[in-house]
């Protein structure tokens, strides 16, 4: 149907607003998740699910993983679109 008057239509203007997640946090292009592990993981090292926005991987724990060791997995955080 055409505008008021004949003249074109005007636009439609949506705004995103992206939920919150239980799961990930976001900070500029990072995205934090935490995962816990069994202490025989830690200690003596092992493999673990890691759920990322991509889906599940495997990671495999270090030996004598210490509490509140941060990972970083390369290229698993926000794409870039410039």
């Amino acid at each position: 149907e055409p505008g008021r008057n004949g003249g074109p239509r005007g636009d439609l203007l949506v705004e995103v607003l992206v939920s919150r997640s239980n799961a990930f946090e976001r900070q500029d292009m990072n995205i934090f998740s935490n995962a816990s592990i069994s202490f025989g993981i830690a200690a003596l090292g092992g493999d673990i699910r890691i759920r990322t926005v991509d889906g599940d991987i495997i990671y495999t724990v270090a030996p004598g993983t210490q509490s509140g060791t941060r990972i970083r997995l390369k290229g698993k955080g926000v794409p870039s679109i410039r």
